[in-house]
């Protein structure tokens, strides 16, 4: 059974998201750039306040795609498929699985949903996420997907607990900052985290 399909993404490509420093720093930087200039050329004040309205447009609604950290379609190689014991990974030349039982520890970074933001002060998410994969034998391996939709990143939190009832030492994070998260939430309740607990037989989520 199929849990989650996401596209796969190669291995060079940056996860890490930009800091938001320099989602604001970019328009200030344009603006003394280019606007004030005009202002000591004499363009008339209507002209600017224009200007800089069609400027926090662009690098609102375009801006954070010039960014290194945004996915590109070259970036995407194939399909990763996530089934109950397994995650196939099938690119344009090679099929590769890797089975759930081998796993020892899975962290999972992830940047939350492409072109959303998480709340209303966020920043637009790359939607990129790596898993970072220890197995028994001491091997490692990295996996990068792209989550482009909420049904995807639903899917996902399917397969996690897949993962904890598995008993395999599972963390998550999300964002810049690394944000600790159970099941893609920061903000539980004792009460929700005592039953999340039990419901996924885990001693503790900030332990492991």
């Amino acid at each position: 059974m199929i849990l989650a399909e996401l596209p796969y993404i190669k291995k060079s490509k940056r996860t890490k998201e930009i800091n938001s420093f320099y989602l604001v720093i970019l328009p200030i930087f344009i603006y003394a750039l280019v606007i004030i200039p005009l202002g000591f050329l004499g363009i008339h004040s209507t002209i600017l306040i224009a200007l800089l309205g069609i400027l926090i447009f662009v690098d609102i609604n375009y801006g954070r795609t010039l960014f290194p950290d945004w996915i590109k379609e070259d970036d995407i190689i194939g399909n990763v498929i996530f089934t109950e014991d397994r995650l196939t990974r099938v690119g344009k030349k090679v099929k590769f699985e890797l089975e759930f039982k081998e796993f020892s520890e899975i962290t999972f970074y992830h940047n939350y949903i492409k072109g959303q933001r998480f709340s209303s002060k966020d920043i637009k998410h790359n939607g990129l996420a790596r898993l970072e994969i220890n197995f028994k034998n001491g091997n490692k391996e990295s996996v990068k997907i792209l989550i482009e939709n909420g049904k995807q990143l639903n899917d996902l939190k399917l397969v996690l607990r897949v993962w904890y009832k598995m008993g395999i030492r599972t963390k998550e994070y999300m964002g810049h900052s690394e944000l600790k998260t159970i099941l893609f939430k920061s903000d539980h309740s004792f009460d929700e985290i005592q039953r999340l607990k039990k419901e996924l037989n885990v001693s503790s989520f900030y332990n492991q």
